[in-house]
């Protein structure tokens, strides 16, 4: 997998921000701009994005996924903040079922596959349940 270019990263809030399969990094240039103004912003592209090539041969998933971010998790000195859209919620999910230790909140936008809660491991049957739960009530209020 082609690396990621880690440059060290300051000790204000870190917001690792994860874009949707029709997008890339760049997705997130307009929220760079709202507060909180000191937070770092690390909006990387996915593997086939831009300078990401994906490599020839090898399939596409999550766990791949997750692994070529994971460097970038793990760099912020005190967690990260995950934020994702769509496909990059999955993303975004994947990498805080992984390295929950990194990771000091979860933000996501019209995320796909919630399943992957249900089923890997036996607590994280308790978290599928809530995220169902949550989306029932919010389409009771909607």
């Amino acid at each position: 997998m082609p690396p990621l270019h880690l440059s060290p990263i300051p000790a204000g809030p870190v917001l690792l921000a994860v874009h949707s399969s029709a997008a890339g990094g760049r997705q997130w240039d307009g929220w760079r701009r709202q507060p909180p103004h000191h937070a770092s912003w690390l909006t990387p592209d996915l593997l086939g994005y831009d300078e990401r090539p994906w490599p020839l041969g090898v399939p596409v998933t999550l766990q791949r996924e997750a692994e070529a971010l994971a460097p970038l998790l793990r760099s912020a000195p005190h967690g990260a903040h995950l934020v994702g859209h769509s496909y990059g919620g999955a993303v975004a999910l994947e990498l805080a079922l992984r390295w929950p230790q990194h990771v000091r909140s979860l933000t996501l936008y019209e995320p796909m596959r919630p399943a992957l809660l249900r089923g890997l491991r036996p607590d994280h049957h308790r978290v599928f349940e809530n995220f169902v739960a949550f989306g029932r009530e919010v389409g009771v209020a909607v």
